[in-house]
């Protein structure tokens, strides 16, 4: 009897296993947008000359100076970001705080990553803050990092 049992537990529990894996297999992959994409609504942009954080310039700077630094915050969730487009001049230094929203998020929490720098993994209500300078556009993709499944959705950097 103790033998069927066994058997039994562990036939369950390589059917959840294969189950499992099978499952995350499965899913379809989030497609990033095109490089440069302002497609989309007007909901979530904000621009160089919009409301972020401002930075000071260095006292006796002139027009013709390299631009300023620019300080953004963007508040994600498992589904959806309060802001999806950043749109900064070349060469200016980018500072974007990320946040997991504590009551949306999965416990495992988000990890946004791109093709410059990525945040690593932000617990639910947690924030973290990244800094780069803009040379290019590009997007963020944000992930559970405990199982690499992409989020619907993406933040985009643009450069013009």
């Amino acid at each position: 009897m103790h033998m069927k049992t066994s058997l039994i537990w562990f036939l369950v529990v390589v059917v959840l296993v294969v189950g499992g894996i099978w499952y995350a297999m499965s899913r379809p992959a989030a497609v990033a947008p095109a490089e440069n994409s302002g497609a989309g609504t007007e909901t979530g942009t904000q621009s160089a000359g919009a409301s972020e954080n401002p930075s000071t310039a260095p006292s006796g700077s002139s027009a013709s100076a390299a631009p300023t630094a620019r300080s953004f915050t963007v508040n994600g969730n498992d589904e959806t970001a309060d802001l999806k487009i950043i749109t900064v001049p070349a060469g200016t230094q980018v500072s974007i705080t990320f946040g997991a929203d504590a009551g949306s998020t999965y416990h495992g929490g988000l990890d946004f990553r791109s093709s410059v720098v990525s945040t690593g993994t932000i617990a639910p209500g947690s924030t973290k803050t990244i800094t780069f300078t803009a040379t290019k556009s590009f997007s963020f993709t944000p992930y559970w990092p405990a199982t690499n499944i992409a989020k619907p959705y993406t933040i985009d950097v643009v450069v013009p």
